[in-house]
């Protein structure tokens, strides 16, 4: 096989290109006999304009064509973010933008993931858009839209002004995307379409409990992390808050069995102890093992999902003030005959969420001093 036309796709020598038309009137068409690509391809990788007008002038079908990868000339001056060959190629025909690769990435997810500004415009121009040319919701084979790239692959700047043109063009995240109804003027042809697509669509609504699962390669780890930091804050909020008024509410007054009141049918108490803590004391003492459980458990996922922040200090400091109030405030709303298995339950769930951090530590250091033993008596 000749390799000089590749060559001089690469170099971007037009005079070397039209010496190999003029020893090979036929060598464009016989190229697909031995390679997937072209020398479009080539070409638009290096960026070099002049060699990619003139192949266009003279084969624009190659626009159109593949490699091996799944991959057309437009794929791969997006991916590079050649602008002049993106409107070389866009300029033979606007459909271009619709090629897919096998994993049903289009042009449109490369140049999302490339962040520049100047290329999504172009791509998405008005014509493309408003003629409806360019789907700007494709989703490729890991379930992502365009705008979906854009947020797991952010660049160094112009991601805002690049997801507001998005937007601007209908974009929306791949779990955003609605099914839309089929509108009453469309063509038989249409209906068949929509059709053929509907047993698709069904399958997604029928689990939306798969549907909404967290998909790695779909969803933003960064939005995940401040979804959950968000859960854990409002369970921190609502364990705390249902301390500070326990169910049944708390006593006004205090009362001990030795007071010459008359009778009563409530045990000995004082003002502030939680009435179900006096009448119920199995139901009070659940209380104090589930709550105190989940406002740790949030508090510990608050301190993993904040880790290697800045003031870390601080926020330690204020972890450990909060689990102070709330063991001080659990107590005291104890009457005497549980205080004793609250004041143990709170400050053992609390010592096991500080302390984790420095139990893993020390495991680590363990297993260290225990490995090197092992290496010294061998």
């Amino acid at each position: 096989m000749d390799t000089r036309l590749f060559e001089s796709a690469w170099t971007g020598n037009v005079d070397d290109f039209h010496k190999l038309l003029r020893e090979n009137p036929l060598i464009l068409y016989t190229i697909s006999l031995y390679s997937s690509k072209n020398p479009l391809h080539i070409a638009s990788t290096a960026w070099h304009i002049g060699f990619v007008r003139e192949i266009l002038r003279l084969r624009p079908e190659y626009a159109k064509e593949v490699n091996k990868d799944g991959l057309s000339p437009l794929h791969m001056a997006a991916v590079n973010g050649h602008i002049e060959v993106l409107g070389e190629l866009l300029n033979v025909d606007r459909k271009l933008c619709c090629l897919e690769r096998r994993d049903n990435k289009t042009p449109l997810h490369f140049v999302a993931m490339k962040g520049r500004v100047d290329v999504i415009e172009l791509v998405l121009d008005n014509e493309t858009t408003t003629s409806g040319l360019l789907e700007v919701n494709a989703v490729n084979q890991s379930g992502l839209t365009a705008l979906d790239v854009l947020q797991i692959f952010p660049s160094e700047a112009g991601d805002r002004e690049i997801a507001d043109i998005l937007q601007r063009a209908g974009a929306v995240r791949a779990r955003d995307v609605m099914i839309s109804p089929i509108p009453s003027y469309e063509s038989h042809s249409e209906v068949i379409n929509h059709s053929r697509t509907q047993p698709r669509c069904q399958r997604q609504t029928d689990n939306l409990v798969e549907y909404f699962k967290f998909k790695k390669g779909r969803d933003s780890p960064s939005e995940a992390r401040s979804d959950l930091l968000v859960i854990a804050v409002l369970v921190a909020t609502a364990t705390f808050q249902v301390e500070l008024i326990p169910p049944g509410g708390t006593w006004q007054d205090s009362y001990s069995r030795n007071q010459n009141n008359g009778s009563s049918h409530h045990g000995a108490h004082s003002a502030g102890n939680s009435i179900m803590g006096t009448s119920s004391r199995i139901a009070f003492a659940l209380f104090v093992v589930f709550n105190s459980l989940g406002f740790s458990m949030s508090l510990f996922m608050i301190n993993i999902l904040t880790s290697k922040f800045p003031l870390q200090f601080e926020l330690q400091f204020c972890m450990v003030a909060l689990f102070f109030t709330y063991n001080t405030t659990m107590t005291s709303i104890a009457s005497g005959s549980v205080k004793l298995f609250t004041i143990i339950i709170t400050s053992v769930f609390s010592a096991i969420t500080l302390l984790t951090k420095l139990v893993k530590q020390l495991i680590k250091l363990f297993n260290k001093l225990v490995v090197d033993i092992i290496h010294k008596v061998a």
